[in-house]
């Protein structure tokens, strides 16, 4: 198949690859037919079978957009912890004015918007801080300055 390629030159939603496109090209599902249901299911049950046990954990879903969900994520898991979040963009950016709103402890850590995450310097910053850092925020794909950061290497 000849997928017809456009060049997105917006910050986001990236422009994505054919194996992508392809994996989408499904029937339609109404939200309101038993096969829909079934997809929610499966979604959740393995999603909370990621994290442990059925018995201790489940998993919510609901529609919205990238920033819903790391609005969710962030409003909801970080708790009396401190979450450090890489700040190399607009959506970086976002995560720190979503934790101030919500009154969340957290450390920004700048970084550039168009080269690596300098890993030795963000070492520093986990060892360094004065506040127990539970968690850490880094946004994979930066796709306001096509930046795609290592999260492995980060991890």
């Amino acid at each position: 198949m000849n997928i017809k390629r456009n060049i997105l030159l917006n910050p986001g939603p990236a422009t994505t690859t054919d194996t992508v496109k392809l994996a989408q090209v499904v029937p339609d599902i109404c939200p309101r037919e038993s096969e829909f249901g079934d997809v929610m299911e499966f979604v959740s049950k393995e999603l909370t079978l990621f994290v442990g046990p059925l018995e201790e954990y489940t998993t919510v879903l609901f529609g919205g957009s990238g920033t819903a969900a790391v609005e969710a994520m962030i409003s909801s898991v970080v708790g009396d912890g401190t979450i450090l979040i890489v700040n190399n963009g607009a959506y970086g950016q976002r995560m720190c004015e979503i934790a101030e709103s919500y009154g969340i402890s957290f450390i920004e850590f700048k970084s550039s918007p168009i080269n690596s995450i300098d890993l030795e310097k963000l070492e520093f910053v986990v060892k360094d801080s004065k506040n127990k850092i539970t968690h850490l925020a880094v946004v994979h794909h930066e796709t306001t300055t096509g930046l795609l950061n290592d999260i492995k290497s980060i991890g």
